[in-house]
């Protein structure tokens, strides 16, 4: 086990180092997906003046009036009704959990099924400056065909530095987590997962344009797209250390998307460094890892040092895509990134998993990977 942390130690030196280096590779997280491992949980003993909630009623009354901690220890569950902004978390508040220690999964939240209807809202709205960490958060579907397109969590509109750190987020059938006209942003360190719906099913989307957000640190699987982006002007997200999986079937298309906009471009701008995309392994026209519909307004997307599993192409299917001027020339994205390498998981005599690709074995969240463990 200990060369395995020096590797993953090593590769994060290397990344601080020189991170403009080429062939560089990921390794910059103290564990992808969160958990166990993860440096920055926050525990009740470091969040002064807490208030500790157990129901749905407690919690709402405590963020109502403005508290500014609120914990919900791990064994809690909590049903959240289903119905739009059935939460709105105020500027500077947090709400935690705590997923992670001592073999917490975190609490819950779940908001349960309502009906067939469209249900077209966001549950959890969150103000600038709060933050959301050590949950699970539950939706109501994690089916492609559902009529459902209810959104997990979303910034609300003109604000800025949310973050959303260190909890499994899953079954929402529009997005898990929806940034909307929002910007400086933080989404790191969480299993996002089974967010799958039928031409809408993202991981993470940034939507109605001047929305904007860092995305790092995660483990994704079985979403129609991780991260996706409607295009329209503003529209950006930088996109490193993560980890996308295979899950999903034919229901998962390509994982990282732009959008063509109102306008006319692919947003404002795509970074896709230093990731780990374990996808594409068979060829459909529809599986990119990397897929671009318009052109970004700063110029082709940014795509440097990332580890593929799937060669450049299968079949039809490119790890990289897009329309003309939207990527780099494909010389340079093949001479900057990694495709062909195997990647293995598994899990050590002290019950830490690890992902194992070309020389690296990096900290994974256990439960992110249990499909593929010891593939």
């Amino acid at each position: 086990m200990k060369n395995k942390i020096m590797k993953s130690l090593c590769a994060s030196f290397l990344l601080i180092g020189v991170s403009s280096a080429v062939n560089a590779a990921p390794g910059n997280c103290d564990v992808i997906g969160g958990g166990a491992g993860y440096s920055a949980i926050l525990t009740p003993e470091n969040a002064e003046g807490y208030v500790t909630a157990t129901t749905f009623e407690a919690l709402k009354q405590y963020v109502d009036s403005g508290k500014k901690f609120i914990y919900v220890p791990g064994d809690s569950t909590i049903t959240v009704p289903n119905m739009q902004a059935a939460l709105r978390i105020k500027s500077g508040q947090t709400v935690f959990s705590d997923r992670g220690v001592n073999g917490s999964t975190g609490a819950l939240l779940v908001t349960p099924y309502l009906n067939n209807g469209a249900n077209s809202y966001q549950v959890l709205e969150l103000e600038s400056n709060s933050r959301i960490t050590g949950f699970r958060i539950q939706g109501p579907s994690g089916e492609t065909t559902t009529n459902n397109k209810t959104i997990g969590l979303q910034f609300v509109t003109g604000s800025s530095g949310v973050e959303v750190d260190n909890n499994e987020i899953f079954n929402w059938p529009w997005a898990g987590v929806s940034v909307k006209t929002s910007i400086d942003n933080k989404v790191h360190h969480n299993f996002i997962h089974d967010n799958i719906r039928s031409e809408l099913g993202y991981g993470v989307v940034v939507q109605n344009g001047n929305a904007q957000t860092e995305i790092s640190c995660n483990t994704f699987n079985a979403n129609r797209h991780a991260i996706a982006g409607s295009g329209n002007d503003g529209e950006g997200y930088n996109a490193h250390d993560n980890l996308i999986l295979p899950g999903g079937g034919r229901g998962a298309y390509h994982q990282f998307d732009m959008h063509k906009g109102a306008q006319g471009h692919g947003g404002k701008y795509v970074i896709a460094n230093d990731n780990i995309f374990d996808y594409g392994a068979y060829g459909t026209s529809n599986r990119y890892s990397i897929y671009i519909r318009g052109i970004p307004t700063n110029g082709p997307i940014t795509v440097k040092d990332n580890i593929f599993t799937q060669p450049w192409n299968v079949g039809s299917q490119f790890a990289v895509g897009g329309v003309a001027g939207s990527i780099p020339p494909v010389d340079e994205i093949k001479a900057t990134n990694r495709f062909n390498k195997k990647a293995t998981y598994t899990i050590d005599g002290d019950g830490l998993c690890w992902v194992n690709v070309v020389d690296l074995s990096l900290a994974v969240n256990c439960s992110s990977v249990s499909t593929v463990l010891n593939k």
